[in-house]
């Protein structure tokens, strides 16, 4: 008769199936509290915009300059980075589920961390003046639902192609690892990673000012 040990998992669940649930559950909730989609980029918008206010000009022009780029990343991303590592004879078809598994978490955590780092306060149109905390210059853009002191993470093809560009390095390390990490492993590395990348990001920018 065999005697599970202490601590032992009897039902044989992955300890990191609860973890990725439970971060999604966190996500969606600040994705529901921060996020938007970016006014700038909405076909029908009340912004003097290149193409003129509310032109549809406008919406298809940057679809036109932005998502065949990010068509091709996003492919290379999901598809190309996990194919890639399929000449592994062990870890062939590992390699392309947790590729998928990374890919998805890094892209979310990508947008949420570069956003709260970049974040967007309204500028109100009865405020008259820029927001304080706007950048200098900025034009004043406001809608129905207009807050000036909530740090927005606009969504845009741009946030989500600078998403699939730090999901890259990411999967870069992946492919080093690839064979002796344990999924749960692989998302504490995606985590910190993605920290790390966007405050170099963040520190390169400042070090180009001076």
């Amino acid at each position: 008769m065999v005697h599970h040990s202490l601590g032992a998992n009897p039902w044989g669940l992955s300890l990191h199936i609860p973890i990725l649930l439970c971060m999604q559950v966190i996500f969606i909730i600040l994705f529901g509290l921060f996020t938007r989609y970016d006014p700038d980029e909405g076909y029908r918008n009340q912004y003097d915009l290149g193409h003129g206010t509310g032109s549809l000009e406008h919406g298809h022009q940057q679809i036109i300059n932005n998502y065949p780029m990010f068509q091709d990343v996003h492919v290379m991303i999901f598809i190309g980075f996990g194919f890639l590592m399929t000449f592994l004879k062990k870890y062939g078809l590992s390699a392309v589920s947790l590729n998928m598994m990374i890919s998805a978490l890094c892209i979310q955590w990508t947008i949420l961390v570069s956003g709260f780092l970049h974040p967007h306060y309204d500028t109100c149109e009865e405020e008259g003046d820029l927001h304080k905390r706007s950048a200098e210059g900025e034009e004043a853009l406001y809608n129905t639902n207009c807050h000036p002191n909530w740090p927005w993470i606009n969504i845009n093809l741009i946030t989500l192609l600078n998403a699939d560009f730090a999901t890259a390095a990411v999967l870069i390390t992946f492919g080093v690892v690839l064979g002796t990490t344990s999924p749960l492993q692989l998302i504490i590395m995606a985590i910190i990673e993605i920290v790390l990348f966007n405050v170099n990001e963040v520190v390169t920018m400042l070090l180009q000012d001076y």
